[in-house]
């Protein structure tokens, strides 16, 4: 089944988002659509940045994809934030495949920056004060997930 398939018909079967809902709609989010609120994948300024990634080589390459890389205003799904770890592959991934983006207006990704992140009407039960209307569930506004859009993304603009 194809994946966005799969996840348009978890969030249409979503007629009220309770609780218990919304934790299997996060559970579903955090493993197949890179949604993160706490760990290595998640940044705590927010912006998602390769300048922050632990694949970076800098000046402007990458230990997992290939081509050029922008440090101040590019991302993409490998994103891991630390020091750089200097992996060597056999292969690395193409911008398409490794869905690398640029975002030149805004310099930054996450929910506070996409197009479906909005305030929440109100907090969920763990404080979430912001709502994806992708996912359909409440939000930390400084994390992020492989759907993060806006009207400065570039995809994949080394292909």
């Amino acid at each position: 089944m194809n994946l966005d398939v799969a996840i348009a018909e978890l969030i249409a079967s979503v007629k009220h988002v309770d609780d218990l809902k919304e934790h299997a709609i996060r559970d579903f989010a955090q493993t197949a659509g890179f949604y993160a609120e706490s760990g290595p994948t998640f940044d705590p300024k927010g912006t998602y940045l390769c300048g922050d990634c632990c694949f970076r080589q800098m000046p402007h390459t990458c230990d997992l994809v290939s081509g050029i890389i922008k440090m101040k205003i590019g991302s993409c799904m490998m994103w891991r934030i630390g020091e750089p770890v200097g992996l060597k592959v056999k292969h690395k991934l193409s911008q398409v495949e490794a869905g690398y983006a640029e975002r030149p207006r805004s310099k930054g990704f996450g929910c506070s920056r996409c197009e479906y992140g909005s305030e929440a009407e109100k907090p969920d039960s763990a404080g979430r004060k912001s709502w994806c209307d992708f996912w359909r569930m409440h939000i930390k506004p400084l994390a992020c997930c492989f759907r993060e859009e806006g009207p400065d993304s570039k995809d994949a603009p080394g292909e």
